[in-house]
Order: C-alpha cells, then structure tokens, then sequence
C-alpha cells in the first residue's frame, strides 16, 4: 500500500474548509430568536494538595497509574541523587509515600520513569531510568500486587540497559497484543525491545531505530493512520528532530521529507495526489458560490468564481509551489469542480460522474 506523506498547508487548508474560515465562504450560524451570547466561561480554581508532602525539592521525572488497582491514581516521582524516589499511594484523596515498603525508593540520580503492565497480570509494573555516570542499570519493577513489595525484573527480562536515559514509553508497536518497551537515551543510540512473553528482545538496530542523536522526548501516535504506531523523538543541543514511520518490518524517519516537503523515494504520485486533493478540498465549500466570490486558498493566491462551476487562480504562487496560472492549473480546478459537484448531487441514488486522471471518461458510480 502506498503511504502518502501528511502535507501541513493540506492539513490547513482542509481544517479550513470543514470549519467554513475560507474567505468568502463562511456562512454564519443561525440564532434563534432571543438568543444570547453566552458569557465566557469561568476559570478553573486550582489548590495545593498537602503541600509539605509535595513540596520536596529535587524531583525529575514523574507518573500517574493506578498502581493498586483501587480506582484512583497514584503517582511516582523519581529525585536526584541521594534523594529517595517516592511513591505516592492515593488513599482516597489522601496521599502516603510507600516507596520504602514497596522497594523503590532508590538514592540513584533518576531520570525516567513509566508505568506498563509488561506481564499483562493486571498490575502495572514501572520502568525507570538512570544517568551514565551511576553506572547503575535501568530497573524495571514488576507489581506483585496491593500490600506486596515490588522486586526488579530487569536484568532476568534483558531490559537492564545504561545511559543517560529520558524516556521510556511503553507501547504495542507490532500490534501483538502485548507491551514492547521504547528507551529514548541522552547519550547514546535510541533502543526499542520486543515483548516475547518471558523476555524481551533488542529489535532498535533492526528496525532502524537505533538513533544516535542526543533523545530527550518522545511520543507514540499514528500519523498516517495505517493501524501501526510511529514515533517522534525530540532531540537536544541542535540535533534534527526524528518522525519514525512504522514500515511493520522498519521504521524509516520522515520528518526530512516532510518538513521540505519532498515525497519520499518510490511516491512519484504524490505531486498529483496532492494537488488533486487541495483542489477537491477547496471547491467542496467553493462550488456553490455566486460568481465572483473569492477562496482563499495561500497568503497570496485566492480562486476566483467566473461561473457556478469555474473558478479562476489569481495570485503571485499558491500553497503547493506552483504557478497560479496556466492552462494545467485550470483544468485540474474544472475537473476537481465537476467532481465535486456531481458528488453533491448524490441522494442515495445511482449517478454519472467523471472518472480518469483527465476526467474525459464518464461511468457510474454507486457511492
């Protein structure tokens, strides 16, 4: 399947055109009669909870989870070095530091921290991480359950690993049914370990996602909403970002062709998708404008309506980098008026439109 990268101006461009902020084509909402505005709502007030408790300096990482499966939430805070972590159990608003009786109050500079349940035993466990110069091991703390001291299962499940580590993140990345474990470093090369049920495995390097750029953050998400998740890593002192697609046997870092807005290798067809799409976005609000309205479509092309259905471009540029004018432009806008308005004409029932890159070949379509 090919993979269409996500262009900012077509997400603009198509944020405008559903909310109707396009010039010349917002239409106002009606009001009833006697309606008025509401006022603006009122501000939140926020309070400090049990401030001597929380006031500790020397906090760094911290995490919210439901550690003893009680309904509410209780949160880790990693300190620095020489100072305890703590592991603060929510008891119903009231909070207790039971990192002591749960074995992780560690003294070690902590940097990281994440909550997963790993072992998919209904409690979940806790990863955190340390600085290089501790020459201490990251600990992952497996949860054995309200009232029960955690005990350290990384080395046993080979997620043991040493750096400058700054995020850990937990995810499905290969869509098994378990948790694999992301570890973003300061220092030295990203790793990503595999759940295999009894142990985990370093797929980072195979899956090419070994970055050696100083990491510092990190988020899972699917941005090209292909059922997968992709990464976007966050680095520090002038190293580029990272936008890791998930390829399902790679991941490939996009964010170059996505920030200069090159296709990557082996998508020649995006220049047309792309400009097809722009255009189709635009006259969805556009084609049933008088003549001469005005789209909006750059800061400076606008479109211009000459008939119902024909729409000229004025303007220096547009959006995608092309001329504004020429006969090419011109067609593809007809063509992408055409289909809109045929698709308007849908009602449930069997309708002729136009097909065809060049639109000249109609057929029937049922949608």
């Amino acid at each position: 399947m090919t993979r269409l990268p996500c262009f900012a101006g077509l997400l603009v461009l198509a944020a405008a055109a559903v909310s109707g902020r396009l010039v010349g084509s917002a239409v106002p909402e009606p009001t009833s009669a006697g309606q008025e505005a509401a006022g603006p709502a009122a501000a939140p007030r926020f309070e400090p909870v049990q401030p001597d408790l929380f006031a500790a300096a020397g906090g760094q990482p911290n995490a919210w989870a439901d550690m003893d499966n009680d309904g509410d939430l209780d949160l880790f805070v990693g300190f620095q070095l020489g100072k305890p972590n703590r592991l603060y159990r929510n008891d119903g608003g009231t909070f207790v530091d039971v990192a002591a009786e749960a074995g992780v109050a560690d003294l070690t500079d902590t940097r990281a921290a994440a909550w997963g349940d790993f072992d998919a035993d209904g409690y979940v466990d806790l990863y955190i991480g340390f600085t290089r110069k501790s020459d201490t091991p990251n600990k992952l703390y497996r949860n054995n359950g309200p009232g029960r001291p955690f005990t350290d299962a990384a080395g046993p499940m080979g997620v043991d690993a040493k750096g400058e580590t700054r995020q850990p993140s937990w995810i499905d990345y290969d869509n098994d049914g378990d948790l694999d474990l992301f570890v973003a470093f300061r220092d030295a090369p990203n790793m990503l370990f595999r759940n295999d049920g009894d142990r985990f495995v370093s797929v980072g390097q195979a899956l090419g996602l070994d970055d050696g750029r100083r990491t510092v953050g990190a988020v899972w998400f699917d941005f090209d909403q292909d059922g997968d998740l992709d990464v976007f890593v966050a680095n520090q002192n002038g190293d580029l970002n990272g936008l890791f697609r998930n390829d399902r046997t790679r991941f490939v870092d996009v964010a170059p062709w996505l920030t200069n807005r090159v296709p990557p290798p082996g998508l020649a067809l995006v220049a047309v998708y792309y400009v097809a799409l722009l255009a189709v976005l635009v006259t969805r609000r556009a084609a049933s404008q008088p003549p001469g309205a005005t789209v909006r479509v750059s800061p400076t092309t606008t479109w211009t309506a000459t008939s119902t259905c024909s729409w000229r471009a004025t303007g220096r540029t547009s959006s995608i980098g092309t001329t504004a004018t020429g006969s090419s432009r011109r067609s593809r806008l007809k063509w992408a008026c055409r289909a809109v308005t045929a698709r308007r004409r849908l009602a449930g029932a069997t309708t002729t439109t136009t097909a065809g890159r060049t639109c000249t070949s109609p057929r029937t379509s049922t949608r």
